[in-house]
């Protein structure tokens, strides 16, 4: 530092006394490049205690099987109106949903029935059957498209999972689903997304499969279907169609179908990525880091800036690019439909009204239930600048649903950092603890974990950026 010193004092009495004489030109001088040293720490994160929770029977009302039939529950076909559609991911059934996600619904895999609208006593008026991944903390609609919708009259698909009732605006439910640096300190009301859909059209109904991954709110069991529900909106926008499903934090394409600056385009598996590459969405470069995730399930932060990461198992995960992108849609008001006032899982269902859940467990894997701690101190060294981790200010609270049936293993936290004041593509640091020679900018501390169900199915990892405080 001292040398440092030195030069700049020469500097400047070479240009006050050249003012004397004739003027000097000083040619500026780029900044120090950024050098840090990572380093893990010792500790242990905290684990917080969740009571036992209590117990509350669920509903079999419009139970089905869906692993072991061929078409969907429906009443004796009768002339002039036949409907019976080919479950989901059945061969001859119309996709409009991503094939990563096709053969993603065993009961070996964590997925268990939550809601049905199919029965073979009358033709429901929004089909639809919803399944929960208990091992994940996914929740998937899947919905069948009216026959004869295109894209050429429908445009693009938007939808909103949102919470509802006096206690919706305290519950951290939909956190992972709308934010892509998690706060928890804040609370998501909704969270919503524009589908890259693909549409049949006239050869058949056309399933979608719209997903959100949910938090883990430990509050939920004291709560009844007049303080805590949720609607599923589904809309369409007439406009330009995206390459790619978009997402952006806080944004309601229902009632704002606008998208400006960065959002997240979300990527649901390896076919999904190589389609998008063969689009020029994203390049080779960013294909290749993206597959790697798949397969290993580590994140290659020198490539994108993916933060979030949950596995759908067979070398297949969800993982969410930073873009940026501008795009204005029409909501097409002729096309609304969706499902209202459903009860959340975990809760006496005693006084539901209509359809109660097929699973009342509490919903979601995992939250941390306060941001967590990063100490800054600065020295005299050569890399002046430390940031160091609390790991004991890392407080997960996992689901005890989950804990019953799998093992959590190999839980880790670290802290994401780039230098400060440079352009993009950032540079990402990564470690329990930074030392450099500049200041960093604090991303936030990534957590990691793998779920390993005790029934011998393969495991599942989850990756989650959280917000932090750095003090």
């Amino acid at each position: 530092m001292r040398k440092l010193l030195k030069i700049s004092f020469l500097l400047g009495t070479v240009f006050f006394f050249g003012q004397c004489a004739k003027e000097i030109e000083v040619q500026p001088t780029s900044p120090p490049k950024t050098d840090v040293v990572s380093s893990n720490l010792t500790g242990l994160p905290t684990i917080v205690v969740i009571p036992t929770p209590p117990y509350y029977p669920s509903s079999s009302v419009n139970s089905f099987d869906w692993e072991s039939i061929d078409f969907m529950p429906a009443p004796t076909p009768t002339a002039p109106t036949w409907f019976q559609p080919l479950v989901p991911w059945g061969g001859g059934a119309c996709l409009g949903y991503p094939l990563d996600l096709r053969w993603d619904y065993s009961k070996n895999q964590g997925w268990e029935l939550l809601y049905n609208s199919f029965t073979d006593q009358n033709i429901p008026d929004m089909p639809y059957f919803i399944l929960y991944n208990k091992y994940r903390g996914l929740v998937r609609l899947y919905w069948l498209m009216p026959k004869n919708i295109t894209a050429a009259n429908i445009g693009v698909l938007a939808h909103k999972i949102a919470l509802k009732g006096s206690y919706s605006a305290l519950s951290p439910l939909l956190n992972f689903a709308d934010q892509t640096i998690i706060d928890p300190q804040k609370k998501s009301a909704f969270a919503s997304i524009v589908e890259n859909t693909i549409y049949p059209g006239a050869l058949c109904p056309t399933w979608q499969a719209l997903q959100f991954e949910v938090a883990y709110d430990p509050n939920v069991y004291t709560q009844n279907q007049s303080t805590l529900n949720f609607e599923w909106g589904i809309t369409s926008l007439i406009g330009i169609l995206p390459k790619g499903s978009l997402q952006q934090e806080g944004t309601d394409f229902l009632s704002n179908p606008s998208l400006t600056g960065t959002s997240q385009l979300l990527v649901r598996g390896s076919i999904e990525a190589v389609s998008l590459q063969n689009q020029n969405v994203i390049s080779k470069g960013v294909l290749a880091s993206i597959e790697r995730s798949f397969k290993n399930f580590e994140i290659d932060s020198a490539s994108f800036n993916n933060y979030n990461l949950t596995s759908l198992g067979n070398n297949c995960s969800v993982v969410g690019l930073n873009v940026s992108y501008n795009y204005a849609w029409t909501v097409n008001n002729a096309f609304l439909t969706g499902i209202g006032n459903m009860a959340l899982p975990g809760y006496d269902q005693t006084h539901t009204q209509n359809l109660k859940p097929n699973y009342n467990e509490a919903l979601g894997v995992f939250n941390l239930t306060d941001r967590p701690r990063i100490n800054f101190t600065k020295t005299k060294d050569d890399h002046p600048f430390t940031y160091s981790l609390d790991i004991s200010s890392v407080k997960y609270a996992f689901n005890p649903t989950v804990s019953d049936i799998a093992d959590i293993q190999n839980i880790n936290q670290t802290m994401i950092a780039s230098a400060a004041n440079t352009p993009s593509p950032q540079i990402i640091y990564s470690g329990q603890q930074l030392k450099s020679n500049q200041s960093l900018n604090v991303i936030g501390v990534r957590v990691s974990f793998d779920v390993v169900p005790k029934n011998g199915s393969p495991k599942y990892t989850i990756v989650k950026m959280f917000k932090a405080n750095v003090q």
